[in-house]
């Protein structure tokens, strides 16, 4: 069964990145999509981050994990 997450990536004041994941993600989004996301999540500045204020987009990935359980006995 495939989980998918997504990956997003902020810089921030301090020359670092933030980085958000949020599980459960839904694979239909169009990049345009994340995308003004990232940017409402940086114009209001949603997250106090110990390296400072998120300052713009670095990256977003959607991560795809296949799990195959086995049986334990």
């Amino acid at each position: 069964m495939p989980i998918n997450k997504y990956e997003l990536d902020f810089n921030t004041t301090g020359d670092r990145i933030f980085k958000i994941i949020i599980n459960d993600a839904n694979t239909t989004l169009a990049p345009d999509d994340v995308s003004d996301v990232m940017d409402i999540v940086v114009d209001r500045n949603c997250f106090a981050a110990s390296t400072g204020d998120l300052t713009d987009r670095k990256a977003a990935r959607l991560v795809t994990t296949t799990v195959l359980e086995l049986p334990a006995a």
